[in-house]
C-alpha cells in the first residue's frame, strides 16, 4: 500500500491588513472571527507555525506544510513588513519544516519591488481576488480595479514563474448567471493552478447589507446558487483546473453576523451532490428500467455525497421517475465523481 503525502496549510489571517479599500460585500471579522485591529506580528507568525508543527497527529502523520497569509492584501502591506513576514516563514523552509509560501492579494497592488521580494522567498502561489471578469460587476463591487488589469498581473505573475489562484464571487451587483459562466470560461483561458468559487453574502455592516435592505439588491437562492456553481465547477474540472473551496469556511462570526445570500456549511457537498444527480438522471433516461428498481455505484468516499443530504436524491430519482427502489453502493473500483449503474 502507497503513502499518501498529507499536505495541511497553516493560515495567518490578517484581518484587512494593507487593503485599498473596503468592497462592498467585505467585513472580514464579521466572517473570520478575527478582530480588525488585530495587529500580527512576525512572533505571532512564529507561534503560530510552531503550534502546528507539534501537533501530534501531524508528527505521525508526516503532514507536510505550507504557510498562507489570508485575509487581506498581502502585496498592500509595507514592503518592511511583507519582507519580516517571509522573512519569518522561510527560516522554517530553509529547515525543512516548511514547503512553501502562498499569499491572497488584490491584482492592483503590485510594483517592480513585489515582483522581486516574491522572488526572493519560497511565494510559489498567489492567490488573487478578482472576483469576475465583468467590468460593470467590479465596478459595482467597487474593486477598484479592471478585468484587463487582473489578466495583465495573472500573465505577469506566471512569467515570474508564480503560481496564481483565482477567487471568482458569484452573485454580486449587476452579475448573472451568462457573467459568471463568462467569468469561468476567462479564467480557464488563465490556467491557474486553482480556484475559489464564492456565492456572494450579505454580511452585516457592509454596503452590499445597505443596498439590501433598501431593496436594491436581491442576493441568490440557494438552489439558484448550487445550480451555478455546479456548472462552473464542472468547467474547471473538465478543464483539469483544481477547485479547491466553494463557499465561506463556516465559522461562528460569519453565522452570527449573515444578513442574507445562499449559506451553507457544507455548500461544495451540496454542489457535488448537485453533480451526482445529473449523473443519475442521465443514465436513469438513456437506459430504459427492467422494473422499478435501480442500483449505481459510486467510490466509497462518494456515498454521502451521492445520497445527498437527507437522502435528498434517492428521493428525488424515486419521484422523478416512479421508481420503488433506489440503491446507491459503494465500488472501490470506481475513482471518485463517477456513476456506474448496476
Amino acid at each position: 500500500m502507497r503513502d499518501v503525502t498529507i499536505n495541511k496549510i497553516i493560515a495567518i489571517f490578517l484581518s484587512h491588513q494593507g487593503c485599498p479599500q473596503r468592497c462592498i460585500f467585505c467585513h472580514q471579522p464579521h466572517i473570520t472571527g478575527v478582530a480588525l485591529r488585530t495587529e500580527v506580528t512576525p512572533e505571532d507568525v512564529r507561534h503560530t507555525i510552531e503550534c502546528a508543527l507539534a501537533e501530534p497527529r501531524s508528527q505521525q502523520k508526516g503532514v507536510r506544510f505550507e504557510v498562507a497569509f489570508y485575509g487581506g492584501t498581502f502585496t498592500g502591506l509595507a514592503l518592511d513588513v511583507q519582507e519580516q513576514f517571509l522573512h519569518t516563514v522561510q527560516a522554517y523552509i530553509q529547515r525543512g519544516d516548511i514547503t512553501g509560501i502562498r499569499v491572497s492579494t488584490h491584482p492592483r497592488m503590485f510594483d517592480d519591488q513585489i515582483f522581486a521580494l516574491l522572488n526572493a522567498y519560497s511565494v510559489h502561489l498567489v492567490e488573487l481576488g478578482v472576483q469576475s471578469f465583468d467590468d460593470e460587476v467590479l465596478r459595482l463591487a467597487q474593486r477598484g480595479h479592471t478585468a484587463e488589469e487582473a489578466e495583465q498581473i495573472i500573465q505577469r505573475l506566471h512569467a515570474a514563474g508564480i503560481e496564481v489562484g483565482i477567487h471568482l464571487m458569484v452573485g454580486l451587483p449587476g452579475d448573472s448567471c451568462v457573467k459568471s459562466l463568462f467569468s469561468t470560461h476567462k479564467a480557464i483561458e488563465l490556467q491557474p493552478a486553482c480556484v475559489r468559487i464564492h456565492p456572494t453574502l450579505v454580511m452585516q455592516g457592509t454596503q452590499l447589507e445597505q443596498l439590501s435592505r433598501a431593496g436594491q439588491y436581491q442576493s441568490l437562492s440557494l438552489e439558484t446558487a448550487i445550480i451555478l456553481c455546479k456548472e462552473m465547477l464542472r468547467l474547471f474540472q473538465t478543464a483539469g483546473i483544481p477547485v479547491i473551496r466553494i463557499g465561506l469556511q463556516p465559522t461562528t462570526s460569519l453565522e452570527r453576523h449573515l444578513i442574507a445570500g445562499p449559506y451553507h456549511p457544507a455548500m461544495r457537498q451540496l454542489v457535488e451532490s448537485a453533480m451526482f444527480y445529473d449523473m443519475m438522471e442521465t443514465a436513469c433516461i438513456a437506459h430504459p428500467f427492467a422494473d422499478q428498481r435501480v442500483v449505481f455505484y459510486v467510490s466509497p468516499k462518494d456515498l454521502s455525497t451521492a445520497r445527498g443530504q437527507k437522502n435528498a436524491n434517492v428521493i428525488k430519482l424515486q419521484e422523478r421517475f416512479h421508481l420503488q427502489e433506489v440503491r446507491i453502493l459503494a465500488d472501490d473500483t470506481l475513482p471518485r465523481g463517477q456513476v456506474r449503474r448496476e
